[in-house]
């Protein structure tokens, strides 16, 4: 699996990567820090030929997350790929766009475990599984006629 997180704070991005190794040491993931940089990683980079997932930030210098977000839905090799702001941004406005374009919103996280939780939530969704439930015969002695009997 390959994912491409895209931020101008250095921090983030390492937290990012941090949280990333924990939920899985197997995904690659790639960084920059805006999306000038973004696009010249999958252009050179083999491994963003095949990104699973893209995260970005709003507010980045020289190409925002919506200006990026725009080339990336119009790029043959990513346009289908699932995207997610993580920001600081509360703008309703700004969120209803996001999520108008078919991307996903998430608030960034000042807690390690919440963005490790938050981001295992979209990597790897639980699978609700609906089996039946299994019951487990219990054997008891019928007194009356010494046979043995199944309770469930």
């Amino acid at each position: 699996m390959v994912v491409l997180h895209v931020d101008d704070d250095a921090d983030d991005r390492e937290l990012f990567l941090d949280a990333i190794k924990e939920i899985s040491p197997s995904i690659i993931c790639l960084t920059a820090g805006d999306g000038i940089e973004a696009q010249e990683l999958w252009d050179r980079n083999p491994n963003a030929l095949h990104l699973d997932f893209i995260f970005l930030d709003i507010n980045m210098p020289k190409m925002n997350g919506l200006e990026l977000l725009e080339v990336i839905r119009t790029h043959n090799r990513f346009k289908h790929v699932p995207v997610y702001f993580l920001s600081t941004s509360s703008n309703e406005s700004e969120i209803s766009m996001i999520t108008s374009l078919g991307a996903g919103y998430l608030p960034k996280q000042a807690n390690f475990e919440r963005i490790v939780a938050d981001l295992s939530s979209i990597i790897f969704p639980q699978k609700k599984v609906s089996e039946p439930i299994r019951l487990i015969p219990k054997v008891d002695a019928d007194l009356t006629n010494g046979r043995r009997i199944k309770q469930f």
